[in-house]
């Protein structure tokens, strides 16, 4: 009897042997692709983790077959599916010094944990600098001098964004510079790319110095390749590069494959930026349906964060406006949203041109005294003024003209709005304005002087392809375009003029033909030819800043000192 107790006892620890062998017995195939966010730092296979202690896991495993675990035992998780895949969020726990992911049986991702804590100094100011930059760099400026090596590079590193903010671009290249050597020489990979990443935006967006932010983007990449975090950001900002250089080919590529991977790792505010830049080229092209449909689904994913709203909401908006035909009801309520989001994080331009949008609604509603009346008011107030917006202004103020069947007045407040922006270097918005120009001419029964405008406004846009950059936002400008040519043709059919009418069409697709060329042209590019393209679109966005600075107020200038200002222009 005890033997047959003790041969019992050997095949019930036989059978559980040989199940958990089964068990541990390596499959064959490629493991699961995956990919980590959340690392502070991440130097091999070691994570340093902030306070939070949040990772976040994609891996192309299927979703019921990803698991969590540290030495301490396993670690409740709850995948999600997401694209491509599937993503897991995994709270460390505090005592835990590593962490295996396991996919479909197998260990796909081991990580050593460890710890990483700001200087104190580093925290208060970047909590301080969110509303009061001054103080944020003063705190920052006082501490660095006793400073350990390490804890400095972090305080160059935030005070060089704080300059940034406050448009200090020499200093913070200056900062950011010496604070990247430093993290990179001490075995901080990424906390130097994250340095090279902020250099690269100011290069290309404050400078327009494109050669500087590709060199920039290439030392960030090299420092951060075990991170498909920072590999998603660099992506983007190749996007941005790609997209003011004019290779919007290029450009959406980089952009999507940024998206795809913010989607992937839940990486919201890259998602969000992603989203908007997509939206805003569409819209440039002058696919306002495309823009608004990824806008619209853009704003619940936006942060709560109603200063991070109120662009977003903003924008949804100012497209639902450019929709043809308008949905009435659904711009009213994206113009709320957006009015509510300001009321929560208040912005004197933002407002400024919240309320124009708001006024632009009424006119297509109709509501003319009530868009008059909102008009003078806005006026009466210098908050948030700008030149472009003072031109949106004397466009809605002509129009309000026009409805109102004084022509005349339209055309004279027309005729000061161009004088601004030529004043100012607007180009895009001097030509829009020439097609409202010859739309009161019209209206005064002047069609062939309307006729004679627009087709002078044409061959001032054909030059004007011929040299702008196709990687300058130019929402409007497409519609000028499109408008100008329509009124062109309109006043042709109306005079009986149906050969030059044809001809006016015909003018205005080969035109949009030869951008679209243009573009693959630059798409192209290789080797020499995009270094000098790089240098010349470089030293054009130089001189556009330049003129920028130089006429900013514009809109304060005497109708003298407007005439002289255009004429040097």
């Amino acid at each position: 009897m005890r033997g047959g107790v003790r041969w019992g006892v050997l095949c019930a620890v036989a059978s559980l042997a040989a199940c958990k062998a089964k068990h541990e017995l390596p499959k064959t195939g490629p493991l699961p692709d995956v990919a980590v966010a959340g690392c502070v730092e991440l130097t091999r296979d070691t994570c340093a983790l902030d306070q939070s202690r949040l990772l976040r896991f994609w891996t192309s495993s299927s979703l019921q077959k990803v698991q969590a675990t540290s030495e301490a035992g396993p670690i409740s998780v709850q995948p999600t599916q997401v694209r491509g895949g599937t993503l897991v969020v995994v709270k460390v726990p505090q005592e835990a010094a590593s962490l295996t992911l396991a996919a479909e049986g197998r260990a796909v991702k081991i990580l050593q944990l460890r710890s990483w804590t700001d200087p104190d100094v580093v925290a208060s100011a970047r909590s301080l600098a969110r509303t009061n930059l001054a103080a944020a760099q003063t705190l920052l400026e006082q501490s660095l001098p006793a400073a350990t090596p390490d804890a400095g590079a972090r305080i160059r590193s935030l005070l060089g964004r704080v300059h940034l903010q406050a448009g200090r671009y020499d200093e913070a290249l200056s900062l950011l510079a010496a604070a990247s050597q430093h993290h990179r020489a001490s075995g901080f990979p990424l906390a130097a790319a994250r340095d090279e990443l902020t250099m690269s935006f100011l290069a290309c967006t404050r400078r327009g110095d494109f050669r500087k932010a590709l060199t920039l983007l290439d030392q960030a990449d090299q420092a951060s390749q075990g991170s498909q975090e920072m590999q998603a950001e660099i992506a983007y900002q190749h996007g941005l590069v790609e997209g003011m250089i004019g290779n919007v080919r290029g450009a959406l590529a980089y952009v999507e494959a940024s998206l795809l991977w913010a989607q992937r790792l839940q990486l919201l505010t890259l998602e969000v930026a992603a989203q908007q830049w997509l939206a805003m080229t569409l819209s440039s092209l002058g696919r306002f349906d495309e823009a608004l449909a990824i806008q619209s689904k853009l704003v619940p994913a936006a942060t709560q964060n109603p200063c991070v709203r109120a662009p977003v909401l903003a924008t949804a908006a100012w497209l639902s406006l450019l929709q043809d035909p308008l949905d009435p009801v659904a711009t009213d309520e994206r113009l709320r949203a957006a009015r509510g989001a300001l009321d929560a994080c208040p912005d004197a331009y933002r407002a400024r041109n919240q309320s124009l949008n708001e006024i632009t609604f009424m006119l297509v509603k109709k509501s003319w005294s009530q868009a008059r009346r909102a008009l003078e008011k806005l006026q009466a107030s210098p908050l948030g003024q700008t030149t472009a917006l003072t031109i949106l202004e004397f466009e809605l103020q002509g129009r309000l003209f026009l409805v109102e069947g004084q022509p005349p007045r339209a055309l004279e407040v027309f005729e000061r709005a161009e004088t601004v922006a030529q004043a100012a270097g607007m180009n895009d918005e001097a030509l829009r304005l020439s097609v409202w120009r010859a739309q009161a001419l019209a209206a005064e029964g002047k069609s062939k002087a309307a006729i004679q405008m627009l087709e002078d406004a044409e061959h001032a846009l054909d030059k004007r392809l011929q040299l702008v950059p196709l990687g300058e936002g130019r929402v409007r400008f497409v519609q000028a375009r499109d408008q100008g040519v329509r009124t062109l043709v309109n006043l042709h059919l109306r005079a009986g003029n149906v050969k030059n009418a044809f001809e006016a069409a015909r003018r205005g697709r080969s035109r949009a033909l030869r951008a679209i060329a243009l573009g693959e042209q630059l798409a192209g590019l290789r080797g020499e030819a995009k270094a000098k393209w790089l240098a010349d679109i470089g030293e054009y966005h130089r001189l556009r800043a330049a003129e920028e600075e130089q006429t900013e107020q514009a809109w304060s200038l005497s109708q003298e000192e407007l005439n002289q200002q255009a004429q040097a222009q």
